[in-house]
């Protein structure tokens, strides 16, 4: 008979369930026997002993990373089972990893079958990956094996983000498009349809004097990041970022700027007029 209710979240704070208790971090032993699971659990065809100890123990010289990959992984089966664990043909897994609930996998699933449509349905699927992610993928754990997934899901996380503010854009709500769009830049902050939401949600909205202020906040940010001889060509990099420059927001459709010039060169300590010239 399968283990039932078995569940492990990687989401955010990260935590494992063996039917309905939490495994605590004193029953874990160390924190490295919750990384050995969670590395198994990322690998379900499971990884060689030489794979884990390179991910888990980089420093460690031959002789001491084995003696450490031993008795972490006798903590981790401690934890979880004694037979939860197999060793078989010199690879370690986790035994019946099918049946174990574990968010990461319906997280990237939804993503998945999302498909990049923009229908009801992708909708909801977006929806329900957003409501799995509580955090990033092992937040709090500096280990450099947790890198390439943490950004892949945080990447798929944008997506989803995104999915679900054009959705509100496609039915015409640009305040709840703008809400979303903010989210996705403040977890990737040069997405460029990130970006380019925002602006066009604000115009949208009416609020060109909230565009023209954005385009600014991109260009300072560019600047701190950008090296000094590459600077003069942050304008025009703003500009393909957003689809339009500085003037098309400080224009419009032709009406009166209503003060535009002199109140966002104060606000931001940046002459608008000069910045176009500069991208011109």
């Amino acid at each position: 008979m399968q283990p039932v209710g078995r569940r492990a979240k990687a989401l955010g704070h990260p935590r494992v369930w063996i039917e309905s208790l939490s495994i605590s971090k004193k029953a874990w032993g160390s924190r490295r026997a919750q990384e050995l699971f969670f590395l198994l659990i990322d690998h379900p065809a499971g990884l060689t002993k030489d794979r884990m100890v390179a991910s888990l123990f980089p420093e460690s010289d031959e002789g001491d990373a084995d003696g450490l990959f031993h008795t972490t992984l006798y903590r981790c089966r401690k934890a979880l089972g004694k037979d939860a664990i197999l060793w078989e043909d010199d690879i370690y897994r986790i035994r019946d990893v099918a049946s174990w609930r574990y968010d990461v996998s319906e997280f990237q699933a939804l993503v998945k079958e999302s498909s990049g449509e923009r229908d009801t349905k992708a909708e909801q699927l977006y929806r329900g990956a957003l409501q799995l992610y509580e955090g990033d993928y092992l937040e709090g754990w500096a280990s450099e094996w947790c890198e390439p997934t943490r950004l892949r899901m945080r990447q798929m996380y944008v997506k989803a983000v995104l999915g679900v503010a054009r959705s509100y854009e496609d039915h015409g709500w640009p305040e709840k498009a703008l809400e979303f769009y903010r989210l996705a830049i403040r977890k990737e902050y040069y997405s460029e349809p990130g970006h380019r939401g925002v602006t066009d949600s604000l115009l949208a909205l009416g609020d060109r004097l909230g565009a023209v202020g954005h385009y600014l906040e991109l260009v300072d940010r560019l600047k701190q990041d950008v090296p000094p001889e590459e600077r003069s060509e942050i304008p025009a990099l703003v500009d393909d970022m957003l689809g339009r420059s500085l003037r098309d927001l400080l224009t419009g459709d032709g009406r009166a700027q209503c003060g535009l010039d002199s109140t966002v060169g104060q606000s931001r300590g940046t002459e608008p007029r000069q910045l176009v010239r500069e991208g011109s």
